[in-house]
């Protein structure tokens, strides 16, 4: 099972209601992990709602570590009527506060999210939790397979971020545990999607636009990892100037569209690329946030895809 983690920023939440709309049978293969960052609960709120309607019950977050809401508890009577598991992240500043939460709900009705590690008392307090991700590149995961009678994710932050968008080019590797996942007690698999971990409230003045697009390598050979994820990065050229982010924007997606016909094989026919495709034959610019949007939806829906052959 793939779980990937989404902040709960405006087009993150219209990625997840737009795949349900369009693709729901793709959620027997994912689940998503979401990680509210702002204080209106209004949209949040509309997405767990779609996702209910076809029986899936996200993993929440609710106790934020970024945005509006990080350090705060998310408030339960916002969410009633909604099924959803409550999720703790556990870490080396919050350790006291989280458990003493996760023992007032019940461990057996959470799951835990530990991505810098817990006591040997913590651990075993969370032996009984529904599920547990572990962030595999701050903490030895090993540690929690042997120790704990659940659910195992393991997490790895496979996006490349770059300081600067005009720092992108051609295709990278997205670090991931998708061919790795299977185990005794590995459930499945998460990442942060095409976004990474870091996290910004906004972003600047679009100098350079990079349009980030995922695909997935086979390789019978034995050399190698049976599947590997990599991201190809179509960048506008860096001018100088943040004047004309639409022209940018066309120029970035144009190579995206000539790289996908060049190689039609290498793709799937996502819902996420055929937004691009008809943003394309439109020229029509959306904004930037709607082309994150595309993006996180053809990578949630490519890995999706592969899972469910």
């Amino acid at each position: 099972m793939y779980y990937p983690i989404l902040r709960a920023k405006q087009f993150e939440l219209i990625a997840l209601r737009e795949i349900v709309s369009q693709n729901p049978q793709l959620f027997q293969q994912f689940t998503p992990i979401i990680e509210p960052v702002n204080d209106s609960y209004k949209p949040l709120c509309r997405a767990i709602e779609a996702l209910n309607s076809i029986g899936v019950s996200p993993l929440l977050l609710i106790n934020p570590t970024v945005g509006k809401l990080k350090h705060a508890w998310l408030e339960e009577e916002e969410l009633s009527g909604l099924n959803y598991l409550p999720t703790i992240e556990f870490n080396n500043n919050n350790e006291v506060k989280a458990l003493a939460k996760a023992q007032e709900l019940g461990v057996s009705n959470i799951a835990a999210f530990v991505d810098e590690g817990c006591s040997n008392q913590t651990l075993r307090a969370l032996e009984n939790v529904k599920k547990l991700t572990v962030d595999t590149d701050i903490v030895q995961a090993g540690r929690y397979q042997s120790k704990l009678n659940t659910e195992v994710i393991l997490l790895k932050d496979g996006f490349r971020r770059r300081e600067k968008n005009a720092e992108y080019s051609g295709r990278s590797a997205f670090k991931s545990e998708l061919a790795d996942y299977n185990g005794s007690n590995i459930h499945g698999f998460a990442d942060y999607t095409t976004t990474g971990s870091f996290f910004s409230e906004g972003g600047g003045p679009a100098y350079v636009v990079a349009i980030h697009l995922s695909e997935l390598e086979e390789d019978d050979s034995g050399f190698g990892p049976e599947v590997q994820i990599l991201i190809n990065h179509y960048v506008s050229e860096d001018n100088g100037s943040a004047v004309d982010p639409a022209g940018k924007f066309m120029e970035a997606l144009s190579m995206l569209i000539r790289d996908v016909t060049s190689r039609p094989d290498c793709f799937i026919e996502s819902t996420g690329l055929q937004d691009f495709k008809s943003l394309y034959e439109q020229k029509h610019f959306s904004g930037l946030g709607s082309a994150k949007k595309n993006s996180i939806k053809h990578h949630i829906e490519t890995i999706a895809n592969y899972l469910g052959k």
